[in-house]
């Protein structure tokens, strides 16, 4: 919207703001969570620390207040901030200068404060123990090199004069050697000083770091209280949900639930009932199939015979029982391998695992 002055404004800022409180991280609070990324420490020089790295947590776990307070809501809270390394203990120190926080309904809530806390390993250390990565070796034996043949080139060069001491004090060179090697020498020892001018300045970008991989798990101890507001005026993720249309959609979800539910509970009383009325299984088959069912020849029934069970066979075992005897076996007195004493004893136990059942009219 245009008002007097041209100026668009937003018409969800000209609303009064109320913000209704809803949680509170205090003071010396103690956030667990998991780098999402990594931990990058750049080394100061000269004490100054130019343009550090930023990191991310995702906390996922409990956090402790004082007075044995626990809070298990306070989760997928994103926190992000800055690091530095420590050259001589190999460690990162990172604070937090930002947390955000987004409700179910996709509101934001954002806070930036300078020194919301520190990052600790799991046993409290504050600085979190990571590797260096240096081209320190490098660049050392890089310029003695060049320093080295920078020299030797300058010291052949000069070789080819002479110097000579005059009468009234001053002095004057002459070429007395060979003039190819003077030459030669002079250019070599310039175009190692440029080379060596030009690494200088390439390695005035350079830096050390220390560097610890993303997925460990650390602690942040806050040094400020954070207040968690809940603004309905305030951005979200998606504002179209958080319209009447967000309503509509849970109002949707819960009756397609209530729906499944009632539609369950029929088939099982369905179900139920048929069970009920106990219709018999051959009047079902012939009224669906208008046919009757198979009856046994009495030539299949003379071959089947053996494996039929009727009424007056119901108590006979009709598959015997195949033998499997019982062993006995005497254990000689004997030492563990700890060296305690066993006296004998005798045991028995059956020669096959398991017991086996022979077809009737099989078994001898």
């Amino acid at each position: 919207l245009n008002d007097d002055k041209g100026i668009v404004s937003d018409p969800i800022a000209n609303d009064e703001v109320t913000l209704r409180p809803v949680y509170t991280i205090p003071n010396n609070s103690i956030l667990s969570g998991k780098l999402i990324t990594g931990l990058i420490g750049r080394i100061p020089l000269d004490g100054q620390l130019t343009d550090p790295f930023r990191f991310s947590i995702k906390i996922i776990k409990k956090s402790f207040y004082a007075n044995r307070h626990v809070n298990n809501v306070l989760q997928d809270v994103i926190a992000s901030g800055t690091a530095s390394g420590d050259l001589r203990l190999s460690c990162v120190r990172a604070s937090i200068d930002s947390i955000t926080f987004i409700f179910e309904d996709g509101t934001i809530s954002d806070h930036k404060i300078s020194d919301i806390g520190f990052i600790t390993n799991e046993y409290g250390l504050p600085c979190i123990e990571g590797e260096l990565i240096t081209d320190a070796a490098q660049y050392l034996m890089t310029t003695s090199l060049l320093s080295g043949l920078s020299s030797a080139a300058k010291a052949v060069s000069e070789a080819q004069k002479t110097l000579t001491s005059n009468n009234n004090g001053s002095s004057s060179s002459s070429l007395t050697g060979s003039p190819s090697k003077l030459s030669a020498y002079s250019a070599l020892s310039g175009g190692v000083d440029d080379a060596k001018d030009w690494f200088n300045q390439r390695t005035k970008s350079s830096f050390d770091v220390i560097f610890v991989p993303s997925g460990k798990s650390v602690k942040i101890l806050t040094q400020e209280q954070i207040n968690i507001d809940y603004d309905p005026n305030g951005r979200k993720l998606d504002h179209q949900l958080a319209t009447g249309e967000w309503n509509v959609m849970k109002y949707l979800t819960k009756l397609l639930l209530l729906l499944s539910i009632i539609f369950l509970l029929n088939a099982c009383e369905s179900s139920l009932k048929m069970e009920k009325q106990g219709e018999k299984m051959e009047k079902f088959f012939q009224s669906n199939n208008n046919t009757s069912l198979p009856v046994l020849t009495k030539q299949k029934q003379g071959l089947n015979a053996g494996f039929v069970r009727t009424q007056s066979s119901e108590l006979e075992n009709n598959f015997p029982v195949l033998p499997n005897p019982v062993l006995n076996m005497f254990v000689y007195p004997h030492l563990t391998k700890f060296g305690n004493p066993i006296p004998g004893y005798t045991t028995n136990f059956k020669l096959y695992e398991l017991d086996r059942y022979a077809l009737p009219n099989e078994a001898l």
